[in-house]
């Protein structure tokens, strides 16, 4: 027992209990390497943005430098692992973009840097390349313009790289904004001076947008959510327009619409149907005095119009439509939601032509069309899709613009535009039926809704008359 006690007591060198310690916290951390790379899981980000992989803080201690000393290494570039393949990619934070070396699949995420022609600022934090300036405001080249367009309308971006030296204005979010302009800040109307100061409207949005640090003069909000919003439109229309109709309901009545005191003018005429219908004009929101808020409860047996008349139809055939349509967030709709129609208009032919639904589709709420050719049926045969879909945006202004051109032959077209990018077109049909005046309406009809009652509401509609195409 005594030479048994001896061998168990035996004391260890420290050099051998050091490498021992080492080697069994090496083999653990090479073991959740591998756990980590199977499992692809990139691991926490940091309030700093660095990403901290579960098993860098073990690999560390396992290094015997780390035993000894602490440093702390403060870099102005981030690299991160990242995965390039499709397959479960690791991804890296916003605002950095994944470089592979060589051939391989796995990379380093670095700060991304926009070309031109990209979007750059806004929530995705881009800044330009060198030489490049990131540009709010319409810029000369059609392409471009096209591009910023729907970079801003999908709240992603708040302006597109441009060559340096083309812009003299105001910086506001890292973005630049010509003299005299005036862009969307969320629900507000900001306006560049021309002292290159930048003041915006203080109007309570739906969601509160991130604070920013920017060049404007901070004011208490007031606790109106009147949102309000000015957009540059890229129409591509010559300037010999004829109004044939414009209703802003700021006198708090639909004799704009109507043309008359009553709810039926030789204008145009306000109408709804079934429970819960309801048409008013409110204060709130609105984008001038008062707007129309239209109501209906869920099902097809109940709707709400703001109908146009023969006299507003536009004599050349061809015309401008426009409406600002404000929809809360709380609304739902189920299979499909008409709030714009072309009908045709005769004892015969008296039934949509085109309708304009907003669905959802894939979680996303966008507008779609509905054709129906022939106009003798109410039932869609055609629903065209938007090939490159943007959201329509709730709790906001939204701008509808819609051009019609009414043919007897198959050479007339629809086309429709939502905040300045056209999102949807239908050419070479037939779009008037029975060479009959076709009739435009915004309205709300759905085949069901939540809640129940839904109320939607209609600001700045307008008719303009343009030259034949």
């Amino acid at each position: 027992m005594k030479n048994q006690q001896s061998v168990w007591c035996k004391p260890v060198k420290k050099s051998t209990a050091f490498f021992i310690i080492i080697s069994a916290l090496a083999i653990i951390a090479g073991g959740l390497y591998l756990y980590d790379r199977q499992t692809n899981v990139l691991g926490a980000q940091t309030t700093n943005g660095e990403i901290v992989s579960p098993w860098s803080s073990l690999l560390a201690l396992a290094n015997p430098l780390a035993l000894l000393t602490t440093t702390t290494t403060t870099t102005t570039t981030k690299t991160y692992s990242c995965t390039t393949a499709t397959l479960n990619p690791m991804t890296c934070p916003v605002g950095f973009s994944c470089t592979a070396t060589g051939l391989s699949t796995e990379g380093t995420c670095k700060p991304k840097k926009a070309v031109e022609g990209e979007g750059c600022g806004g929530s995705a934090n881009i800044t330009c390349n060198t030489g490049l300036d990131c540009v709010g405001i319409k810029v000369t080249n059609t392409t471009l313009f096209k591009t910023l367009n729907q970079l801003i309308n999908a709240n992603v971006y708040k302006g597109i790289c441009v060559k340096q030296s083309t812009v003299q204005g105001c910086s506001y979010q890292n973005v630049l904004y010509q003299k005299g302009t005036q862009f969307r800040n969320s629900c507000n109307t900001c306006t560049c001076s021309t002292a290159g100061t930048v003041t915006c409207t203080t109007k309570v949005c739906a969601v509160t947008p991130t604070p920013t640090k920017a060049a404007v003069s901070t004011v208490t909000p007031s606790p109106s959510p009147t949102p309000a919003a000015v957009i540059v439109t890229p129409t591509p229309i010559t300037s010999a327009e004829v109004t044939k109709m414009y209703a802003d309901f700021e006198t708090g009545t639909f004799q704009s619409l109507t043309g008359s005191t009553t709810a039926e003018g030789p204008n145009g005429a306000y109408f709804g149907k079934g429970v819960y219908s309801d048409i008013k004009t409110v204060a709130t929101p609105a984008m001038g005095a008062k707007s129309a808020a239209l109501t209906i409860g869920s099902g097809s047996t109940t709707a709400a119009y703001l109908f146009t008349y023969s006299p507003v139809v536009p004599a050349t055939s061809y015309g401008k439509y426009t409406a600002w349509y404000y929809v809360p967030s709380t609304i739902t709709p189920s299979d499909w939601w008409n709030i714009w129609q072309w009908k045709s208009y005769s004892t015969t032919y008296d039934k949509p032509i085109f309708t304009l639904n907003l669905v959802k589709n894939n979680g996303v709420l966008q507008l779609r069309f509905a054709y129906v050719p022939g106009g003798t049926s109410a039932n869609a045969t055609q629903n065209i899709w938007q090939t490159s879909p943007i959201a329509f945006p709730t709790d906001t202004w939204v701008k509808i613009e819609g051009y019609y051109y009414a043919s007897a032959t198959a050479t007339g077209f629809a086309q429709v535009y939502q905040n300045g990018v056209k999102i949807l077109e239908k050419t070479n049909v037939m779009t008037k039926p029975g060479g009959q005046k076709v009739l435009w309406s915004v309205n709300s009809y759905a085949d069901a809704i939540s809640p129940n009652p839904a109320t939607i509401y209609i600001d700045n509609m307008s008719i303009k008359e343009l030259p034949t195409p």
